[in-house]
């Protein structure tokens, strides 16, 4: 049985991510399941903190058939960032 991949687009909401990762993480195939996760990078200063953040959290997720994390050093934005990551997506 073929699996399509997760996608996954996160910022700058540590609390939201885990969130959601402990939900992906409870369905039946996660473990046979990859992870694709695209990281924007922050805006400004004041959102560095955060990014970091859920950077570091990223890292260490478990329970997936592997994870593929893609952080950008700067800020693209949503529209980009989700257009670049699906792009990918589909040409793998």
């Amino acid at each position: 049985m073929q699996i399509a991949p997760i996608a996954l687009f996160v910022y700058n909401r540590p609390r939201h991510v885990r969130y959601c990762i402990e939900s992906l993480q409870k369905n039946f195939l996660a473990d046979k399941s990859e992870l694709f996760i695209f990281s924007d990078g922050a805006k400004d200063c004041g959102q560095e903190k955060n990014v970091r953040s859920v950077r570091e959290y990223i890292r260490n997720i478990q329970g997936f058939k592997r994870l593929h994390i893609v952080e950008q050093p700067e800020n693209k934005g949503l529209a980009s960032n989700i257009i670049s990551g699906v792009t990918d997506l589909v040409e793998k």
